[in-house]
């Protein structure tokens, strides 16, 4: 059977690798999934409302529930219900720069075609930039380090975290941040969002960025998302800036391993799927940096 009970953090008490040096690291570890007896398999695709086009990587999954999958770049998806998913639960399928769609689980089952409507004024489009390094992070000092896992690829897992700006307007341009990668390819997108009762909240960026990240130790130094073309002009006090781990792959079956570096202050949020609640942990922060003109 296959564990859908949430993963707790864990303090490792063993000793660290040499690269933990460069901050605590948040480790989102990547399982194959176990088959389960009598479970459905919910299969569709799904399309902009409008041009009718495939939408890529879109999250499709059970409201409330750790169930779901990602759309892959033809807009295919497959979803496996267990047994407790109910006729009159909730699938929910959500992309950015997309409305959201509700359907009943009874009425989902008997289609396989999905429509979302683009938020006006948004280009329904998916930019994939090219990965840009830079320099390198200071040392910290790293105690221990925590880690997440879970069985499914595709789960549209998300962490980051919450960012107070002092000026009242300004443009972003890049978000830096630190991984060790051990997975051949992995494909991140990028969040901002809103800030709305201390929880990220709606998208400020309506494109869908995402890079990919090849095998990468804190190391070979800094990653980044360059979204400077994007014009993203905000006037928000507080934001949220996360990473959302599309799918992670290799080649040789090896299981994977892809962790977040983290800080040794502050606090960052994470889910599971996009149809969970956050939750959120303050003994320390997810290392990130943020470039903008103000």
């Amino acid at each position: 059977m296959i564990n859908t009970t949430p993963c707790h953090w864990h303090k490792l008490t063993n000793h660290l690798n040499k690269f933990l040096k460069y901050g605590i690291t948040v480790c989102i570890f990547i399982f194959f999934g176990c088959f389960t007896y009598g479970q459905k398999v919910f299969r569709g695709h799904i399309m902009d409302e409008e041009t009718m086009n495939p939408i890529s990587y879109a999250s499709v999954g059970v409201l409330g529930k750790e169930i779901g999958s990602i759309s892959d770049s033809a807009g295919t998806f497959k979803v496996n219900l267990p047994n407790q998913v109910k006729e009159n639960d909730t699938i929910l399928i959500t992309s950015v720069g997309y409305h959201s769609l509700k359907v009943a689980v009874k009425e989902a089952t008997m289609k396989s075609m999905f429509q979302l409507k683009a938020i006006e004024g948004v280009l329904p489009s998916v930019m994939v930039y090219d990965l840009k390094k830079s320099g390198r992070m200071g040392d910290d000092t790293v105690n221990y380090s925590f880690y997440r896992g879970w069985y499914e690829y595709r789960t549209g897992g998300e962490i980051g975290r919450i960012i107070t700006v002092l000026h009242k307007k300004y443009k972003l341009n890049r978000i830096a941040f630190q991984v060790d990668n051990k997975c051949d390819t992995c494909w991140l997108r990028l969040r901002v969002r809103k800030v709305a009762n201390f929880e990220p909240a709606e998208d400020l960026l309506q494109q869908s960025v995402i890079i990919p990240v090849t095998k990468h130790t804190p190391l070979d130094g800094v990653m980044e998302f360059d979204i400077s073309d994007l014009g993203l002009l905000l006037r928000e006090k507080k934001i949220y800036i996360g990473f959302e781990v599309i799918d992670c792959k290799n080649v040789d079956g090896r299981p994977l391993s892809l962790c977040f570096i983290g800080a040794d202050y502050g606090e960052h949020y994470f889910r599971k799927y996009p149809t969970v609640a956050w939750t959120n942990e303050d003994a320390y922060g997810l290392y990130l940096k943020m470039f903008f003109d103000y």
